[in-house]
């Protein structure tokens, strides 16, 4: 049996957002969630957060984006959860179930007990929008990269950074100017040859080539994603746990001359399959974020646009 979910995440402008913790007597008490319900038959699942937060905490939501699509199954019945982000609503949150509510930063959700279909979802609230993916062969001149670097990530053109190395036994002085040039945003280790980062980085990111190699998630402490192209691939990243996942080509792009683009339907059923917070890729612009967004992306990433030469 399917069941299908919506869910809401309301979101302040500090950031924080609205939890709910399963009231004493109900099945997982004391476990975290959002709210959220069944999609009744003849319901979009926009239309079912509508009377789910309405029944569940007396809210309107006004402001919606597409957050993340994932499925979890239950040994009776698999569960298809459409997670949404809240922005803006109309009236005040209230536990009208009984739940407690309360405003969490995503930071320390992590450490809360939270039903295992939330893993992603918590991902997604924590990852950049934004990311800008650099090969080293772009780095000609070592200074002029390292202002563009920073010129990018102070312009709002990225809030994340993908940096692959090529080399084996890469300069440990030059990652470390990178990791200070980035101001504090997260900067991934893209690495064909599985060179784990080196401190400061804030997680690796696999090649769709290395990912296939792996057969239990890599043991780092920090954001591991990968590149898929085929539902093979995301299905592996998702078999893996891995925190995100980078799927393209959605535009025609240089880079890959000769490869069909998947344009948004091939992105949206790839990131289905992955149930983990997806980037777009291929084509896309920064501005594109919004249109990315409506089709269930956890954002975009880009090379050459995202330089804004």
């Amino acid at each position: 049996m399917i069941l299908p979910v919506a869910a809401g995440v309301l979101t302040r402008s500090d950031g924080r957002v609205l939890v709910c913790e399963r009231p004493q007597g109900q099945s997982h008490a004391g476990f975290y969630e959002f709210p959220g319900g069944k999609i009744e038959p003849g319901e979009t699942p926009e239309q079912a957060l509508h009377r789910e937060l309405s029944e569940e905490i007396g809210v309107d939501p006004v402001d919606v984006l597409p957050l993340i699509r994932l499925e979890h199954s239950f040994p009776e019945y698999r569960v298809q959860l459409y997670f949404f982000q809240v922005v803006t609503w109309r009236g005040m949150p209230v536990p009208r179930l009984g739940q407690t509510l309360m405003w969490k930063s995503p930071q320390i959700l992590p450490g809360l007990p939270l039903f295992a279909a939330n893993r992603s979802v918590v991902s997604a609230l924590r990852l950049p929008r934004r990311l800008l993916v650099v090969s080293d062969p772009a780095i000609v001149n070592q200074e002029r990269f390292l202002e563009q670097l920073e010129e990018v990530l102070n312009s709002g053109r990225a809030d994340g950074v993908i940096l692959r190395i090529r080399n084996t036994h890469p300069d440990p002085e030059w990652l470390c100017r990178v990791i200070k040039y980035s101001a504090g945003y997260p900067v991934m280790c893209n690495s064909g040859g599985i060179v784990l980062p080196t401190d400061g980085f804030a997680g690796l990111h696999l090649p769709a080539g290395t990912l296939k190699q792996f057969r239990e998630r890599p043991e780092y402490k920090g954001w591991i994603g990968a590149s898929v192209h085929t539902p093979v691939e995301a299905e592996k990243a998702r078999a893996l746990g891995l925190d995100y996942v980078l799927i393209g080509n959605v535009g025609p792009t240089p880079t890959h001359p000769g490869r069909h683009p998947l344009g948004w339907f091939g992105f949206e059923e790839l990131a289905w399959t992955a149930g983990l917070p997806a980037y777009a890729i291929g084509g896309l612009h920064p501005d594109d974020y919004q249109l990315a967004r409506s089709h269930w992306a956890q954002g975009v990433a880009g090379m050459r646009a995202f330089w804004g030469n």
